[in-house]
């Protein structure tokens, strides 16, 4: 272990499942600065790119380009984790092989949102956002028929579930999934109440104060607009099935789903 990651050997090593867009942004700008030596960051942009790049040398993925991403990622991860990095984060989906075993293993975290309001502020960051790597071009109303539009709705399935075989990612068997591998984190927060989750991170020893980063970039009044069409919200929710699911269960059992 080199001499920087030695300087953060008193606080757990954490391993930070960034969902998109469930104030994730705030949580690693706060953990970054108590592992300032000892921080690996999987960059969205940079790694989707590289992915892109050697796609077809992975054909047993079915063609889902969130997954080729996801392959590398995760790869990614697992190198920090061995060159002894103390903090790792990424848009990075949980794999079984990450959990390590022993008192230095990771400590896993992650934090959940609101399926519906999820998706609505990913809309609007990626139609408004100028540093979105992921641009969304379309208007709404194209943007719900597409591939993507559906991916955003299971999008929490998918990053507490891992990669399947089936590639099937709002089936029931999916979500049981996810909630079977939740049972495997250390701390789950809700994003709606940042103020547990920070006390949580406290009690496995890293006290944190979160800042408040990515606010909206949408025009005044588009969100309550959009909340305020009920047409527009019952496409919504039919996309975000799997997550409601998942969400709804994690939140009736007092986010206790953990081991």
């Amino acid at each position: 272990m080199s001499l920087r990651h030695r300087f953060h050997r008193s606080r757990p090593r954490l391993l930070f499942f960034h969902i998109p867009k469930t104030a994730g942004s705030s949580v690693s700008a706060g953990l970054r600065r108590h592992y300032r030596l000892s921080h690996y960051h999987v960059k969205s942009g940079p790694s989707a790119r590289a992915a892109a790049a050697w796609a077809g040398d992975l054909p047993g993925l079915g063609g889902d380009e969130a997954e080729v991403v996801q392959a590398l990622r995760l790869a990614l991860v697992g190198h920090a984790l061995a060159c002894g990095y103390r903090f790792v984060t990424g848009h990075v989906w949980f794999a079984p092989s990450l959990a390590g075993e022993g008192e230095e293993r990771p400590r896993l975290i992650t934090v959940l949102r609101d399926p519906v309001e999820r998706w609505i502020s990913l809309y609007l960051y990626g139609r408004h956002s100028t540093a979105s790597h992921a641009p969304i071009r379309e208007e709404l109303e194209a943007f719900l028929e597409s591939p993507r539009a559906r991916q955003a709705g299971e999008t929490q399935v998918r990053y507490v579930g891992g990669l399947r075989e089936d590639h099937d990612y709002r089936s029931e068997a999916a979500v049981a999934n996810a909630l079977e591998n939740l049972r495997r984190f250390d701390v789950v927060g809700m994003q709606s109440e940042m103020g547990r989750f920070s006390e949580a991170l406290a009690a496995i020893g890293v006290p944190v104060r979160l800042p408040r980063r990515r606010t909206s970039p949408a025009p005044p009044g588009e969100r309550e607009a959009l909340w305020r069409d009920p047409s527009f919200m019952r496409r919504i929710e039919a996309l975000c099935e799997p997550d409601l699911a998942f969400y709804d269960a994690v939140r009736a059992a007092g986010g206790a789903l953990r081991r």
